[in-house]
């Protein structure tokens, strides 16, 4: 049996498929532009304290909202509070390559949704950015949210996953800033401007939520009730919710538990059982042909040129990543 990123991919509607990804886009292209940032940057508004993180940065030296990095389309969707911000300002540092507000359309949507795609990714390894050198280089240590999303990924499907396919990552607020801060004050506005969207133009089957920030996020917006780590999808909600501590976080585990493993995997590695019991399930999967050409993910398949393309730039310690699938 494939897994759910191949099923994905191979299997659902081309029309549908094309209407989201212009949904993606359009939506992308209008975090990067957020219509706040005017108000934000000369102080007014709950966004103020958050994109006046990035003092005195010019238009040419301001970087973006970051919408997500990788193909909503993945699997598995990791959130957390805010994107981390690089020392731009200290020539000393090296700064990431990282889109400022001149990026036309096709540089920006190429640059999130390709983050870790290429010969050069922005992001080599799923977990080191590209710095803003000629030739380029990369940072040496790694991105504490992008390395544990990695290995949270391992975890939950028994298997190196490809970072942004078989995983997305995004934030509840998605100005950048150093230390989480102005992510209070402006996370009310950023989720309820575009959280849902995402959500609804993802096709997650495992929601990640890292750290108290984005649990309270994610919590208000889709109504979950007490402290439990795990909830599972309904009929309102198709997909599963995992809540974990802040990769930052000291004294606690970061694993995800053996429980919660046996209960989302099934939703990762779909089988007729399991795609049944959440309504997924069509008696046309079970067709030969459709079995073959469709669940095999063979060399033409969609899921293959983009697991092929993202191994491109994961360098040697990205070479067997994705090549043992399903169960």
């Amino acid at each position: 049996m494939e897994d759910y990123a191949t099923w994905q991919l191979t299997t659902r509607g081309g029309d549908i498929r094309e209407e989201r990804a212009e949904q993606a886009d359009e939506l992308l292209l209008e975090i990067c532009r957020c219509p706040n940032l005017p108000d934000a940057r000369s102080g007014q508004g709950p966004c103020a304290a958050i994109a006046l993180a990035q003092k005195g940065a010019s238009d040419a030296e301001y970087q973006v909202p970051e919408p997500w990095s990788g193909h909503l389309s993945a699997p598995i969707l990791f959130v957390s509070s805010n994107p981390s911000l690089s020392i731009w300002s200290d020539p000393a540092i090296p700064a990431e390559d990282y889109p400022t507000s001149g990026a036309v359309d096709e540089e920006l949507v190429s640059f999130f949704q390709g983050r870790f795609e290429g010969e050069q990714p922005p992001v080599r390894d799923g977990i080191r950015h590209r710095l803003k050198e000629q030739p380029p280089t990369y940072a040496k240590r790694a991105t504490k949210f992008w390395a544990s999303a990695r290995a949270r990924t391992r975890e939950l499907l028994g298997r190196d996953g490809t970072p942004g396919v078989d995983y997305a990552l995004t934030e509840v607020v998605h100005c950048k800033s150093q230390g989480e801060e102005g992510v209070r004050d402006a996370r009310e506005t950023c989720v309820a401007r575009y959280l849902g969207r995402i959500l609804s133009t993802s096709e997650a089957r495992v929601l990640v939520v890292f750290g108290a920030h984005a649990a309270r996020a994610i919590k208000a917006h889709l109504r979950l009730e007490g402290g439990d780590s795990v909830y599972l999808p309904t009929e309102d909600r198709p997909y599963a919710v995992l809540v974990l501590p802040h990769p930052n976080a000291r004294g606690v585990s970061k694993r995800v538990a053996e429980d919660a493993v046996k209960k989302l995997r099934p939703l990762l590695h779909p089988n007729r059982e399991d795609l049944a019991a959440f309504g997924l399930f069509s008696e046309a999967f079970a067709e030969p042909d459709f079995v073959a050409g469709q669940w095999g993910g063979g060399q033409e398949s969609p899921q293959w040129e983009s697991r092929q393309t993202a191994q491109r730039g994961m360098g040697k310690e990205g070479q067997g990543l994705g090549t043992n699938r399903g169960r």
